[in-house]
């Protein structure tokens, strides 16, 4: 596996059949009517379908190796093409994204009435659609009508985190690419040279970011190590405050807006490992009474901070979740809430 470097990082590993494929459809310039590039988020699909649509129209077109391993090299970067694209000023280049977690119908008709034109410039005219389960089941069948009847040098990529989610018409008319997370001993290796942190940090970082090395920086360069130092140390101080205090802790935690969600994902990931190493004591029965217990007080915590991140992604008041978060997880003063193991 190549390394990460920061000219691959915000790009999903290519290598092997993936990059065999690529590589031939950028050299033979037959490209199918449509490509669904699918892997999980963050691993860089939007920025590779970008990429793809840069090499076909590069005005250079360097010959691509036929297992690239950086690719960077795709394409010139420097011919107006490519910095059109690179700029979004393209005019031939369609990027669609979700607006308020969905992709509407109207969104596509749009679309529809700009592809009756003749391309402006370019050979190969590229719609980009990201996060494509996002489709509504009107845009998903108005889309399929395009699909159906292509306009000419006109070419679809479309990116999604959940393939099962799109219809059954759609997948059976696109080329489908599936990408696998960066390994997590690459991203490690990737933060320890170029963000310094140490070997315990770097791993807790990537066991978050779940194999995304653009979560994974984009963590780093927030300090996250000393966020989450601060949080561990305000909610093990929970069971000692008053209910005064604890609403102000709540008040506080709120406020940290972005990173809120980040920061409970990341206990909840802290907790499922500690329960995990605990499950397993008690299955080889190296357990007492007190590791039974501190089992059960954490799948209670773990509990809690899922419900509170699934109201997250509603418009509940955050102050009132995370008051409630905090009363359940105070609400067996034993253990703190991240412990000692």
């Amino acid at each position: 596996m190549v390394p990460l470097t920061p000219h691959n990082v915000l790009l999903p590993p290519v290598s092997g059949q993936t990059g065999r494929v690529l590589a031939a459809l950028i050299n033979s310039r037959k490209i199918p009517q449509a490509l669904l590039l699918a892997g999980i988020e963050g691993i860089g699909k939007n920025a590779l379908a970008k990429q793809l649509a840069q090499a076909i129209n590069c005005e250079k077109r360097p010959r691509v190796q036929k297992d690239p391993e950086v690719l960077a090299h795709w394409c010139c970067g420097n011919c107006p093409s490519c910095r059109k694209i690179e700029s979004h000023n393209h005019p031939d280049i369609f990027s669609i994204a979700p607006q308020r977690d969905q992709i509407r119908i109207d969104t596509i008709r749009t679309l529809i009435t700009q592809l009756g034109f003749t391309p402006y410039i370019a050979s190969y005219r590229f719609v980009l659609i990201r996060c494509a389960e996002k489709m509504t089941a009107a845009a998903s069948n108005a889309l399929l009508k395009i699909l159906e009847e292509p306009p000419a040098q006109t070419h679809f990529i479309l990116t999604t985190t959940n393939a099962s989610h799109l219809l059954p018409t759609i997948l059976s008319r696109c080329q489908v690419i599936r990408f696998q997370p960066w390994p997590d001993d690459v991203i490690v290796s990737h933060l320890k040279d170029q963000y310094h942190l140490d070997q315990s940090s770097a791993e807790m970082t990537v066991k978050l970011a779940a194999g995304s090395p653009i979560k994974a920086i984009e963590f780093a360069q927030k300090n996250w190590v000393k966020l989450q130092q601060w949080a561990i140390d305000a909610l093990n101080q929970a069971d000692r405050l008053s209910r005064r205090q604890q609403l102000c802790l709540a008040e506080r935690l709120a406020q940290k807006k972005s990173d809120l969600e980040t920061l409970l994902l990341w206990f909840k990931a802290v907790i499922l490992e500690m329960a995990k190493k605990q499950s397993l004591e008690i299955e080889q029965q190296q357990s007492d009474r007190h590791v039974r217990k501190s089992l059960q007080r954490l799948i209670r915590r773990y509990e809690a901070i899922e419900k509170t991140l699934f109201f997250l992604s509603t418009n509940a008041n955050k102050r009132m979740l995370l008051e409630s978060m905090l009363l359940n997880i105070v609400s067996d003063p034993a253990a703190s809430v991240v412990e000692e193991s």
